[in-house]
């Protein structure tokens, strides 16, 4: 696989009308083994994780598309959903970092948010594909990348636990795993209101 099997996939989503018609996806080689929205136009993407991409999937008996395709939704996600930010005064947010997780709890709704969007994504576009394998094939294949490259994991406060992630994932797939696509489409614009 290759940018141009990626930029492929991210017009077939163009088509079902789950990515921005104007949506640019490109390489980019300083962002190792990420999917990444860069700005409200542009997801960039590390060429290499595709081979990672490629060989987990290949042990779960999925396809290297269907890891592309999540990872473009939920960077889309990110674009289309509104990102919950962090409030308070500077102080207050230094003491919350030291006491709970209050701090990071923005950050880690809008990446179940986003997670949310790939999934009900690919509910629509392939309504067999049990999504939550996927996200969880994703996961493998970056901590792969970033282990045989050695880079360091992602700020790991900012993002919730991965197992996390998939268990919310595999719970939304069940729950919508029957529904009609015009009620799929509601909870998507429900999520790009900001009222989930």
């Amino acid at each position: 696989m290759n940018e141009s099997d990626v930029v492929r996939i991210g017009e077939e989503l163009k088509k079902y009308d789950l990515m921005e018609k104007d949506r640019e996806i490109k390489k980019w080689g300083t962002i190792p083994c990420i999917f990444e929205a860069i700005t409200s136009k542009k997801i960039l993407f590390d060429e290499e994780l595709l081979n990672f991409f490629e060989m987990e999937a290949q042990n779960q008996k999925l396809s290297a598309e269907d890891l592309i395709k999540f990872a473009l939704l939920h960077e889309e996600g990110h674009i289309v959903i509104p990102q919950e930010k962090t409030s308070g005064s500077f102080w207050s947010k230094i003491i919350s970092v030291f006491y709970s997780k209050m701090y990071f709890q923005p950050f880690w709704n809008n990446e179940y948010h986003s997670d949310e969007y790939a999934v009900m994504g690919l509910l629509l576009n392939q309504p067999g594909l049990k999504s939550w394998r996927v996200l969880q094939s994703i996961f493998e294949a970056t901590e792969t990348c970033q282990t045989r490259r050695n880079k360091p994991p992602t700020n790991l406060y900012k993002y919730p636990p991965s197992i996390e992630r998939v268990k919310k994932a595999e719970k939304l797939f069940y729950k919508l795993q029957n529904a009609k696509q015009n009620e799929i489409w509601e909870y998507i614009s429900s999520l790009k209101t900001g009222n989930p």
